[in-house]
């Protein structure tokens, strides 16, 4: 699935505190790949078979209480990683790209009065 492969890219390359599908409940830093619709895919020539997907994905950062330089400048720097996604295996599937659909921007103060910062994706890859 693809939010655990990029989630696994991501703690690869030196982001802790990692998770697919959500951010976990309580206070400090973390980061969640969470799914969502994307573009159809696209099929083999000549069979009914998806050769190429196309999901999105919400990352958003979190960071510590009351710090919003530090979520807002982790997410720019992921939304980098991510976006230089070029013809790689990554979770043991190829990514032909990864789109960052959008620069990070604010999305929300939690309950612990953590900020979150976020930025949409697209990759281009296999199927998982």
């Amino acid at each position: 699935m693809t939010a655990e492969e990029l989630a696994g890219y991501a703690r690869t390359n030196g982001y802790a505190h990692v998770y697919a599908y959500q951010l976990p409940s309580g206070p400090g830093v973390a980061v969640a790949f969470v799914p969502y619709p994307g573009r159809p895919g696209e099929y083999e020539f000549g069979t009914a078979a998806v050769q190429w997907e196309h999901p999105r994905l919400q990352v958003q950062v979190r960071g510590e209480p009351g710090l919003t330089k530090e979520p807002h400048d982790r997410a720019y720097a992921l939304a980098q990683l991510l976006g230089a996604i070029s013809v790689q295996i990554v979770g043991g599937v190829l990514y032909r790209s990864l789109q960052v659909l959008q620069p990070p921007f604010w999305l929300m103060q939690d309950a612990n009065k953590c900020h979150v910062f976020a930025f949409n994706v697209e990759p281009n890859k296999g199927i998982s």
